[in-house]
């Protein structure tokens, strides 16, 4: 693995450098950590055609351009796969949320009086096997419809 650090052989106590990068899309700053010889860090940004800048100078005595955009890609990917880490987990919360919402569905349909009398074992196991909420209230209405024209036939049949 590459150091993001250099220290200028010329200069024992300069400061050092650490992991300069591009900031923005049009890449006319740089941003990076500076280590003052006292043991100071910092973080430090200026436009790249400031030459005159003390921070600037430095960056460029110990980098080339090519290093730079090395660690400017370098750290874009991994910003990239920590947005990507990110958004995976927040999906997953989402989908257990959603998960937790069905079986609660289910869990409420089940405890119907009349849905719980059901002897129709294949519209029972529909609602238990249910993938959403609409499939649960579908099927739960189909058993309940069921239970009202069975009820409705013992009354006309009494």
């Amino acid at each position: 693995m590459k150091r993001n650090t250099k220290r200028a052989a010329f200069l024992p106590s300069s400061t050092l450098i650490h992991s300069p990068h591009f900031v923005g899309k049009n890449r006319t700053r740089l941003r990076a950590i500076v280590e003052r010889p006292s043991g100071q860090l910092q973080i430090e940004e200026g436009p790249l055609s400031d030459k005159s800048s003390g921070f600037i100078r430095d960056v460029l005595l110990q980098y080339r351009l090519k290093e730079i955009e090395a660690f400017t890609h370098r750290r874009n990917q991994f910003h990239d796969r920590l947005e990507a880490a990110r958004l995976a987990k927040q999906e997953a919360a989402v989908k257990k949320s959603q998960m937790a919402q069905l079986f609660e569905a289910k869990k409420q349909a089940l405890k119907i009086p009349d849905v719980r009398r059901s002897r129709n074992k294949a519209l029972l196991r529909r609602i238990r096997s249910a993938r959403s909420h609409f499939e649960v209230m579908a099927w739960t209405t189909v058993v309940l419809s069921r239970a009202e024209m069975t009820m409705r036939k013992n009354v006309a049949g009494e």
